[in-house]
């Protein structure tokens, strides 16, 4: 299961990454919830559902030219969850000014498909709020 978990999760960022709207939401279920709102960004918030998910998307892709996700580390929290950490890197769109930032998400799925995701600044807090410690299991 959590093999599983973590290939449809690499497949959200590979799609995100590669500009591919359709191929996110399809790793999406259709009420997702996505929790932005720790974000220093301008924007975030808390979207929901696909429709929410494209709100963001587009607010996203209306402040950055260029916008990647890598995740550098997963950590297994239990059955449905997981955590990534993930380096951002983006190039302003008008500005040019290039950006590079890190944080982590909390994803939980159920049935092949991602049902949440809640972002974070750091590991330590993601894994906080998954009830675990800095000793998880990483990947």
């Amino acid at each position: 299961m959590f093999q599983e978990n973590v290939e449809i999760v690499g497949r959200f960022y590979e799609r995100w990454s590669k500009q591919d709207l359709d191929g996110v939401l399809e790793c999406a279920h259709p009420e997702i919830e996505f929790d932005w709102s720790a974000s220093r960004a301008p924007f975030g918030g808390v979207y929901i559902g696909h429709e929410g998910l494209t709100r963001f998307w587009t607010e996203l892709r209306d402040a950055w030219e260029q916008f990647s996700l890598e995740i550098v580390e997963v950590v297994e929290c239990d059955r449905e969850r997981l955590v990534t950490v993930t380096v951002v890197r983006g190039r302003g769109r008008g500005s040019g000014i290039r950006m590079e930032a890190g944080g982590a998400m909390l994803w939980t799925l159920r049935e092949g498909t991602i049902v949440s995701g809640r972002f974070f600044q750091n590991k330590e807090e993601a894994l906080k709020a998954a009830g675990l410690s800095d000793q998880g299991n990483s990947t």
